[in-house]
């Protein structure tokens, strides 16, 4: 087996286990561990987009042979953004303590609220959005505040 081979088939596996949790029930409480699904997706579109990138393309001009290439830099930058997902799911989930997942999620969702805070919105659905967004975080700080994990 190439090593392309071997990497088709090991995204193959995790397509296989990402899809494993699809459309299976969340419990009631537990709607925040739905985010692992969300990032397990985003790490294999990484994974898969990595591969196309190692497969080459051409420059294709007029006039001119089809140039084949390798984008080496940008199969790193979408690696460095494969790595960052990973870490982020394994801190949010990769604890056997389900409270301190729940409260490094909600920390981690807080983050997320709090940046958007800061974009520039004119319509009227967007204000709003934000608006909710801010009880959101609020409710999120005092949760958080008042956890053993802080």
């Amino acid at each position: 087996m190439t090593v392309s081979e071997e990497y088709e088939h090991l995204l193959d596996l995790f397509f296989q286990l990402v899809q494993s949790q699809a459309g299976k029930p969340i419990v009631p409480g537990n709607e925040w561990k739905n985010d692992a699904q969300t990032l397990s997706i985003k790490l294999f579109r990484h994974l898969s987009s990595m591969h196309q990138l190692a497969n080459g393309g051409a420059i294709i001009l007029s006039g001119v042979q089809p140039i084949p290439y390798i984008d080496h830099s940008s199969i790193k930058v979408v690696a460095r953004a494969a790595l960052e997902t990973y870490l982020v799911f394994h801190f949010l989930f990769g604890s056997q303590n389900e409270e301190l997942c729940q409260f490094r999620h909600s920390a981690w969702v807080l983050g997320g609220l709090s940046d958007r805070q800061s974009a520039h919105v004119s319509l009227e659905e967007s204000i709003e959005k934000l608006k909710a967004e801010k009880r959101q975080i609020e409710q999120l700080r005092v949760q958080l505040e008042a956890s053993p994990h802080l």
